[in-house]
């Protein structure tokens, strides 16, 4: 495995990283990060560093709450 990349305290989209957890796995370690929204989640730095997680998971449910009510703007506007 590679030289460990220090991750403390650097933005990952909306996760601040805190520390480094006990935790690891044949892809990485595992990092401590808190959510803009409050929430600690637990990511692989991998993860962290291909942009694959940017948040807890409230930004997916952010995103489908938006696609949705642009979805049925559209669908009113159709309907008239």
């Amino acid at each position: 495995m590679g030289k460990l990349i220090d991750l403390k305290g650097k933005r990952f989209g909306r996760l601040y990283v805190c520390c480094r957890s006990g935790k690891s796995s044949k892809n990485g370690v595992y990092w401590i990060c808190k959510c803009d929204c409050g929430r600690g989640v637990s990511v692989l730095s991998c993860n962290l560093l291909r942009g694959v997680t940017k948040s807890c998971g409230c930004l997916r449910s952010e995103n489908a709450k938006l696609r949705l009510r642009q979805y049925n703007e559209k669908k009113a506007k159709v309907n008239g």
